[in-house]
C-alpha cells in the first residue's frame, strides 16, 4: 500500500505563487528530523534527535525569509507551533509580509495545551494563517484566535451545485483527499 502524500496537493500553490511576478514567494520549510540508523525510532534520544532537527530548520528558516522580505508577501508551507512561537521574535517585524500555511496545526493546537498555547500567542503577535480545512473552523473559536487576519481556503473543493450563470459568485480551493480529522 502506498502512502498517500496529503500535502502533495499544497505543491500547487509555488507555481501559482511564481506566476505573480515576485509580489509572493513560496517556501517549504521541510518539518524532517535527524534519523540515525541502529537506534530506536521511538526512544528519548531518537525523538530528541528529531524535535532538534526539526527546531534548527525553524532556526534556518528565519534567514531564508529575511533574505526575501522584499517581496510584498512571503507565504510559508509547513512548520510546528512550538518552534515557530520560540523564532518568532525574530520575524516580528516581517509579520505583515508573512502567511503560514495551516496544514495540521490547528489540530495539533486543540488535542494538546502546550501547542494550543503556542499557536494561539502565535495569533496574539500578529502572524497570519491560510487555513487549509473543509468546514468550518471550530477550533478558530476553541482556540480564540483572530478570525479577521486568517484565510480559509477549501481542502478538498467541494462540489459547486445549483449555481446560476448569472451570479457572481465562485470558489477558491485545493483539490485533494478527504481526512476525517480536517472536518
Amino acid at each position: 500500500m502506498s502512502k498517500i502524500d496529503y500535502h502533495g496537493v499544497l505543491d500547487g500553490l509555488g507555481a501559482a505563487c511564481s506566476l505573480c511576478h515576485s509580489d509572493i514567494v513560496f517556501m517549504v520549510n521541510p518539518l524532517q528530523g535527524f534519523i540515525l540508523n541502529g537506534l530506536k525510532q521511538d526512544g528519548c534520544i531518537s525523538r530528541f534527535l528529531w524535535k532538534m532537527g526539526v527546531f534548527i530548520r525553524h532556526v534556518l528558516l528565519v534567514g531564508r525569509i529575511w533574505r526575501s522580505c522584499r517581496h510584498r508577501y512571503i507565504l510559508v508551507r509547513e512548520f510546528s507551533n512550538i518552534p515557530l512561537l520560540i523564532i518568532g521574535i525574530f520575524l516580528f517585524p516581517l509579520r505583515k509580509k508573512l502567511i503560514f500555511t495551516i496544514n495540521h496545526n490547528l489540530q495539533w493546537g486543540m488535542r494538546s495545551r502546550i501547542e494550543g498555547f503556542a499557536l494561539r500567542w502565535i495569533d496574539r503577535f500578529g502572524f497570519r494563517f491560510m487555513f487549509f480545512e473543509t468546514k468550518e473552523l471550530d477550533g478558530v473559536a476553541k482556540l480564540g484566535l483572530d478570525k479577521d487576519r486568517h484565510w480559509v481556503v477549501p481542502l478538498p473543493v467541494e462540489a459547486v451545485a445549483n449555481h446560476s450563470t448569472d451570479q457572481r459568485e465562485f470558489k477558491v480551493g485545493l483539490v485533494g483527499h478527504y481526512r476525517p480529522e480536517k472536518g
